[in-house]
């Protein structure tokens, strides 16, 4: 079985902090709210307001709360796996199988790894999240995302996808002084696409500005002394 190689980055540690709106980070340079509440805040929830009133609010509640489990038990065995560790049984049959489907894309095309569910910061765009994995892919200095799915994606459905990593990347050339060429979201399909693998690769430059133009537009409506909870 492949060993995957490892040189993790040395990052300042900051807290998660989640409050009733949205959810922070407190940092050595302040409270910077998570790059997935700025996100949320600053894009159309028109389709997702009128599949909420399609399929009712308290089945809408539950495919989320269980799409939210999911994606939290395959994001949590593939960071074992990628750790050189025995991946867990979670008693998420589901989950387990996403990940099997997954697995030989993460040996063939990943090694070289700098960050795993790693939690980092910019100062100069008051942002924070924690990020999936920092690795080479197919030799590549790449942000990658892990996504769960139950059903299958285009590349113009996921452009909030892209614009996340790029706000990661954005984080990791402050941190280093080196940004990721390519960004990476690895979508394992769940439910009926359960055993579908996606791989979408773009070039982080595409996004930089788009990126910094979400971050711009949600302090603008929440204010440049953003101290949210």
């Amino acid at each position: 079985m492949k060993k995957f190689k490892h040189d993790f980055l040395r990052l300042p540690k900051i807290s998660q902090i989640n409050g009733k709106r949205f959810r922070v980070y407190e940092t050595p340079d302040g409270i910077f709210p998570s790059v997935t509440t700025i996100l949320s805040h600053t894009k159309d929830q028109s389709g997702l307001i009128e599949w909420k009133k399609r399929i009712g609010v308290e089945k809408a509640e539950e495919i989320s709360r269980r799409a939210c489990e999911r994606g939290e038990h395959f994001h949590f065995i593939c960071e074992k796996f990628l750790r050189n560790e025995k991946p867990p049984n979670l008693g998420d049959p589901e989950s387990q199988m996403m990940f099997e489907s997954m697995k030989p894309f993460l040996i063939k095309h990943v090694d070289q790894i700098r960050l795993l569910e790693g939690r980092c910061f910019s100062k100069k765009l008051r942002v924070a999240g924690t990020i999936d994995c920092v690795a080479d892919f197919d030799e590549e200095f790449s942000i990658i995302d892990f996504k769960t799915t139950r059903s299958p994606k285009k590349e113009d459905h996921i452009e909030d996808y892209f614009i996340q990593a790029a706000v990661y990347a954005f984080m990791i050339y402050e941190s280093i002084g080196e940004i990721p060429k390519q960004i990476v979201i690895m979508m394992a399909g769940a439910e009926k696409e359960l055993g579908r693998v996606q791989i979408f690769k773009r070039e982080t430059r595409e996004f930089l500005r788009k990126a910094k133009r979400r971050v711009d537009k949600f302090f603008e409506m929440f204010g440049d002394d953003f101290q949210g909870r």
